[in-house]
């Protein structure tokens, strides 16, 4: 047939990054997934690395196995560790220190030699990690390592320098700003005495009145055992003179605390009232905005997280802790092991808040025995707002459901240079209109460039999540080559993506809600709760309200609310679910650091249905 047009494979044309249906207009045109022939005005998608039948999940499934992968799929460590100490941060380090950098600002100066100094931006540190002398410079450290009488090679120089920043980002940000805060206070405390005085850490006499001042007079008395161990690293780098240690301090240290103790107000539990009306009725009225569906949603899952898993809100969410969409599971048995359980859910946490490097698992009933509360419900709707498609696979003899995604991340930090960054910004802004990168051009390059200069944040945490989707979508593979074709290949990663994300104006982004985010909404949810409560007159036997001296309820509802409430539970009801006080720890992540390594090893090598059996009962009656 001399009229007829050469037969094509679906690769021999260039598959459009919008995603739109269109006809074939080539006869003998090949799908990607299944391989069977279009022909001619055929309804076809773009998918993996070609097209495929349009409205054929398993040929676009195919085809997003089939087509290779520009950028490498990692797990979120490993990007967090390639960022922290990268060829491109030891470069950018380097750099620095051999005076060839143009940055201005804070400078660490090397503690041992004297000469060679590290700004704190090429170094991507936080303002609070490096204290004065802390540093000790790539030369000083690769000139150690090497023999009298020869000059360093380039190699020990490079692994020198890694080491350098590896040391230099080991004290936690939170820890030296504790440090820092202590500092402050010192010399407030030195004004509030009109000057004149010498500081806490230098003489017993001092630190005695600080810490009276402390508890009485400086309003940061809630955070009074905070500072005063801040105190004490602060003197062991500064004086060494041990007077933390000294009889009469220990004493009135430990006077203080039962003082402050007797004083604070704990937190007001949580209620099975209160959860219900907060997820009927208040939640929703905290939730407003162009995108008041995605927002309730995510808090309604993060509420239940709380309630029925025991999940603090700062291991729910942010940018180190946050819990991954795809470790998100809906769990069903098949067979009849746990079938009584019926359907669970169950979560991982790759780094949990107390025992960071350390994950656990979490499991509970899909539904709640006594108040009915639905994760289950709660995480489907979470999957149908959020767009995700699902992917259902067998785990030891359990059917799990769970969402395919991930995103492409992008490193803004120190390891990405200058020019590199620049690079990177101005082409947002020559995004064409149908690039999945579009909408959010505008956001991301005014977010990569508050991360890339802020002074608070550390190394780990400076990155963008650029675009998410399933795993060899066409979304994925347009902002991969897109970053091909500026040579910042070398500078992603694949990683899952974040269960809870964060919104920007109108639109859902791929971005992890900010921890400090996460808070307001449900505490505003429990105390309008507790006003319907009183308008209603409606008795709740389960809530403890303390009075103060005139009558009036001290009421106080925060972030731990809903954990207390469900550990008080848990322990309640024992005796009914079988669960022991390990299992309860465990699942609410208590006393982490000092559980015994056997038993962290015991709970991890545990099969899902045992998990299921010991962990899944623990909230069941909540």
């Amino acid at each position: 047939m001399p009229n007829a047009a050469p037969a094509a494979s679906s690769k021999d044309r260039e598959p459009s990054v919008s995603g739109a249906v269109q006809h074939c207009q080539s006869r003998g045109m090949t799908c990607a997934g299944c391989g069977g022939v279009f022909g001619l005005g055929a309804k076809i998608e773009p998918r993996g690395a070609g097209f495929v039948h349009a409205g054929r999940d398993e040929c676009g499934r195919a085809a997003d196995e089939k087509a290779p992968a520009i950028i490498e799929k990692v797990s979120r460590r490993e990007a967090s560790l390639e960022t922290v100490l990268g060829a491109g941060r030891v470069e950018t380090a380097l750099k620095c220190l051999q005076g060839g950098c143009s940055t201005t600002g804070d400078k660490y100066i090397c503690g041992r030699c004297g000469s060679y100094g590290l700004h704190r931006e090429c170094a991507g540190l936080s303002k609070y990690q490096v204290e004065p002398g802390q540093l000790v410079c790539a030369v000083c450290r690769a000139e150690a390592m090497t023999p009298d009488g020869h000059s360093p090679t380039d190699l020990v120089l490079r692994r020198a320098a890694r080491t350098m920043l590896a040391e230099l980002g080991t004290k936690a940000s939170s820890t030296s700003k504790n440090h820092a805060e202590f500092t402050r206070l010192e010399e407030v405390w030195a004004a509030s005495m009109g000057g004149g005085v010498v500081l806490p850490r230098y003489r017993v006499e001092s630190m005695l009145e600080f810490i009276n001042w402390l508890a009485m007079d400086s309003g940061r008395a809630r955070s009074f055992e905070t500072i005063l161990r801040a105190a004490g690293g602060v003197i062991a780098k500064t004086t060494a003179n041990g007077i933390m240690s000294d009889p009469r301090v220990k004493a009135l240290r430990a006077r203080m605390v039962s003082l402050i103790g007797e004083l604070a107000q704990p937190c007001t539990h949580t209620t099975r009232k209160l959860a219900r009306l907060v997820l009927d009725e208040t939640l929703k009225t905290c939730c407003t905005g162009a995108k008041a569906e995605a927002v309730y949603s995510s808090h309604r899952v993060m509420f239940l997280l709380e309630v029925m898993m025991g999940l603090r809100l700062g291991e729910t969410t942010g940018r180190q802790h946050g819990v991954a969409a795809c470790d998100v599971w809906i769990v069903n048995p098949l067979s009849e092991r746990c079938a009584e359980m019926g359907t669970t859910v169950a979560a991982h946490l790759e780094s949990t808040k107390t025992a960071q490097g350390k994950g656990r698992w979490a499991h509970c009933v899909g539904t709640s025995l006594t108040s009915e509360f639905s994760l289950e419900s709660a995480v489907r709707d979470l999957w149908r707002v959020q767009g995700h498609s699902t992917e259902t696979v067998t785990v030891d003899g359990f059917k799990v459901e769970r969402p395919d995604y991930s995103v492409v991340q992008l490193r803004v930090g120190a390891s990405l240079p200058d020019g590199a960054f620049d690079t990177f910004v101005g082409a947002l802004g020559r995004l064409p209109s149908d690039h999945p990168l579009r909408p959010a051009a505008k956001y991301l390059g005014r977010t990569a460039t508050q991360k890339r200069k802020a002074a608070t944040i550390e190394e780990g945490d400076r990155y963008v999540n650029l675009v998410g989707g399933a795993k060899g979508s066409a979304r994925l593979r347009a902002a991969s080559e897109w970053l091909a074709g500026l040579g910042l290949t070398q500078y992603a990663a694949v990683v899952k993506g974040p269960l809870i994300r964060a919104t920007d104006g109108g639109r859902l982004t791929d971005t992890p809600l900010e921890t400090g985010s996460s808070y307001s909404h449900s505490t505003k949810a429990l105390k309008l709760a507790y006003e319907l409560l009183r308008e209603r007159d409606e008795e709740d036997l389960e809530l403890a309200i303390e009075e103060d001296e005139a009558g009036n309820p001290i009421v106080k509802f925060a972030h731990h609310s809903n954990r207390r409430f469900s550990d008080k539970v848990a322990r309640d009801t024992s005796d009914v679910t079988g669960a022991t006080i390990t299992d309860i720890d465990c699942i609410f992540g208590w006393n982490e650091q000092e559980r015994e390594r056997s038993m962290q090893q015991h709970y991890a090598g545990l099969d899902l249905a045992s998990r299921i059996e010991r962990l899944a009962r623990v909230t069941m009656m909540v």
